[in-house]
């Protein structure tokens, strides 16, 4: 069973370089974190997990995605950027204005959500926890990536940075 280490000791824990099987790109993630690579319809995913959530709640992860234009189910990466903040039209989804920042070399459009999901926590019945998602999305011509940090919402401040820093040394390798 993985130690739980607490998003305060993630600051002091080394990052280690890490890139996917598919070397479309390379990134620090926290030593405690692990990742798989998957195909999807419109590309591929891969997802990073932090270690086991103490409270059994929701282990939080970082999320990278490949669209590539003429997969199915493709939209430019605004259309994208507008469906992700609406929330597929839930009344109690919330998101933040957009911001910008450095991201694979180039800018990264940056926004927050919050929605809700049905989750067993322990045992059932399952009851509705707000999650928080910080996510970037950075365009290279028509494709583009979406990297999406999704944490509990009491959990979502302590990893503020950790997205930030993840998000700095993340470099498309034209993947």
């Amino acid at each position: 069973m993985a130690s739980f280490v607490s998003p305060l000791a993630q600051a002091a824990e080394p990052w280690i370089p890490y890139s996917p099987p598919s070397k479309a790109f390379t990134c620090r993630i926290p030593g405690s974190w692990w990742g798989y690579e998957e195909e999807e319809p419109n590309g591929f995913a891969v997802h990073l997990l932090s270690p086991d959530d103490p409270l059994g709640v929701y282990r939080a992860g970082i999320d990278v995605h490949r669209v590539i234009k003429g997969t199915p189910g493709y939209a430019h990466y605004r259309e994208e950027i507008s469906k992700m903040r609406k929330g597929g039209g839930l009344l109690d989804n919330q998101s933040s204005p957009l911001s910008y920042t450095r991201a694979a070399g180039g800018l990264g459009i940056v926004f927050e959500t919050t929605d809700w999901q049905w989750l067993a926590v322990g045992r059932l019945p399952a009851r509705r926890i707000p999650l928080h998602h910080w996510v970037c999305v950075v365009a290279e011509g028509e494709d583009y990536w979406i990297i999406r940090l999704s944490s509990t919402r009491e959990s979502f401040l302590k990893y503020r940075d950790l997205f930030r820093r993840f998000v700095s040394s993340f470099k498309s390798l034209g993947g």
